[in-house]
């Protein structure tokens, strides 16, 4: 469903949950049938469902529940929308942000040589390392081969002579990250 169609949905909900202010739904029992009321604001009550004795509880109290759960939804929506406007400046203080120190502490635990040595080992790394930083294959028989020319290739490109200075030096993981970046921006996720 594309976006038109669920703020379509989502206003017809809303104007149905409108029209039915100050009405409750119960659950109630007749026989071996349980049965949905829509009780009104003057406590008048209309049958507006029957299930038969072969539905399931949770059936039940998810159809029973169901205007309440729209008005909780639609509450839930509203205040989405006033913290969202707040954060684009819209009469409020924007939403607090991570700190520098808490991003560079994510990027640090992750280990990044190990996800550089695992991208040597593809085909589609490898030909990208081909074809945009001029990796020189030839020669090469097997895979282990040119895997260990892709991470031969890969160290000259960060400057480094081992792998293990992404996870130790900032500098190098943030050149590591460009140029994963830009591997996955070019040859596309999801090849070799």
């Amino acid at each position: 469903m594309d976006r038109q169609a669920e703020a379509s949905a989502l206003r017809t909900v809303a104007a149905h949950v409108d029209a039915l202010d100050g009405d409750r739904w119960q659950i109630a029992a007749l026989g071996s049938e349980t049965l949905v009321d829509a009780v009104g604001p003057d406590n008048s009550r209309v049958t507006i469902l029957t299930f038969t004795a072969h539905a399931k509880p949770e059936e039940i109290e998810l159809v029973a529940g169901a205007l309440d759960h729209a008005r909780i939804m639609l509450g839930v929506i509203t205040r989405a929308k006033k913290v969202l406007r707040a954060a684009d400046g819209e009469g409020g203080q924007p939403l607090p942000r991570p700190s520098d120190t808490a991003q560079q502490a994510t990027r640090a635990k992750k280990n990044h040589a190990a996800e550089a040595a695992m991208l040597c080992e593809r085909a589609a790394f490898r030909n990208w390392l081909i074809e945009r930083h001029g990796l020189d294959l030839k020669g090469t028989a097997d895979d282990a081969a040119r895997t260990a020319r892709a991470a031969q290739k890969l160290r000259s490109l960060l400057g480094v002579t081992s792998r293990k200075a992404i996870n130790e030096d900032d500098a190098v993981r943030d050149r590591w990250i460009a140029l994963r970046q830009d591997y996955y921006a070019t040859a596309g996720r999801g090849q070799g």
